[in-house]
C-alpha cells in the first residue's frame, strides 16, 4: 500500500511525464505543419545538424525528429535550456514559455500538497 508521500511523488512524476509527452507532441506537430520551411518554428543549432548529419543508424527520419521533439520538450520543462533548438517565431516561443509555467505550476502544487499534512513547527505557549 502507498504512502501519501509516495502517491504525491507518484502524481508529480505522471503529471511531469505527461506534460513532456504533450508539449513534444505539439512541437512535433507544429514542426510538420510549419508551410515556410525555409523559417521552420524551431530551428536545431549548425552543430546538431552536422551531429545528425553523420550519424549512421537504425532509425527512420521521421523518429529521430519525434524523439528529438520530446528531448526538446523534456529540456524545456526541466528549465535547463540546452541550445540544441531554438525557437524562432513567437508562436514556438510561447508554447515554450507555457510549458516551463505549466512545470513549475505542477511543481508548485506538490510541493504545498506534499508539506501541507505536516504540522505547524511553531509552538505556541
Amino acid at each position: 500500500m502507498l504512502t501519501r508521500q509516495h502517491k504525491l511523488i507518484r502524481t508529480l512524476l505522471e503529471s511531469y511525464a505527461g506534460l513532456i509527452l504533450l508539449f513534444g507532441n505539439i512541437y512535433f506537430v507544429l514542426q510538420s505543419f510549419t508551410k515556410d520551411t525555409s523559417r521552420p518554428a524551431l530551428s536545431p543549432s549548425p552543430e546538431y545538424l552536422a551531429a545528425i548529419e553523420n550519424r549512421a543508424g537504425p532509425f527512420a527520419e521521421t523518429f529521430v525528429l519525434y524523439v528529438d521533439s520530446v528531448y526538446y520538450s523534456f529540456v524545456t520543462i526541466a528549465t535547463l535550456g540546452y541550445s540544441e533548438v531554438t525557437p524562432l517565431v513567437w508562436y514556438s516561443k510561447l508554447l515554450e514559455v507555457l510549458q516551463v509555467g505549466a512545470g513549475l505550476y505542477v511543481l508548485a502544487v506538490s510541493l504545498n500538497r506534499h508539506f501541507s499534512g505536516y504540522p505547524n513547527p511553531v509552538k505556541t505557549s
